[in-house]
This record gives structure tokens, C-alpha cells and sequence, in this order.
């Protein structure tokens, strides 16, 4: 799973730049974050998710009312996300794209 912040984060006693990426499974590097380092729920109006699993991630974290302020990603497979998420009731053109 991958995400990127759009803007900054104050986490905690610092504050995480904008455009740092947050993985799941992944060895952290430079502009990499794991998200076991990090508080969950991410952050809904800066956090864009890169993939699917990622937002599936977010709908799990937030309730449903708050669905239309996800940032999704062009790597998220929006036909998936209705059928995984929601099974196709949630009005989908109101969705973010970033």
C-alpha cells in the first residue's frame, strides 16, 4: 500500500512534507515513510491514496458520510474500490481524483 501526503502533516513533535510517500510493506527510504511508523487514521484532506489497497485502507478508517473527501490516485482501480468497499452503492463522480 502506498500513499502521498498533498501537503504538510504536523505529527506528533514534527511535521511531515508534503509529497513524502507513507508505504505498507515496503523498506522505508528517502521521501518514505512505513505507515507502522506513523498514526492511523492518515490525515483525509492531504492524504492521496496510490493504490487500491491503499483506499480501501481509508474507507476502512473513515465512515462512510466522509467517503467523498478521499484523494484517490491514478493507480486506484475505482471499479474495485465500488465492489470492495461499498458494494456499489456510493455515488462515485463525487470522489476526489488528484
Amino acid at each position: 500500500m502506498r500513499w502521498q501526503l498533498s501537503g504538510p502533516w504536523p505529527c506528533g513533535g514534527r511535521t511531515i512534507p508534503a509529497t513524502t510517500v507513507i508505504t505498507s510493506g515496503e523498506a522505508p527510504g528517502y521521501q518514505t515513510l512505513p505507515i507502522e511508523d506513523l498514526p492511523t487514521p492518515l490525515p483525509i484532506d492531504v492524504t492521496i491514496a496510490l493504490d487500491t489497497d491503499a483506499a480501501l485502507a481509508m474507507c476502512n478508517w473513515y465512515p462512510r458520510s466522509m467517503w467523498h473527501r478521499l484523494l484517490l490516485g491514478p493507480g486506484v482501480d475505482r471499479a474495485t474500490l465500488r465492489t470492495k468497499a461499498a458494494g456499489g452503492a456510493v455515488e462515485w463522480a463525487r470522489w476526489s481524483t488528484a
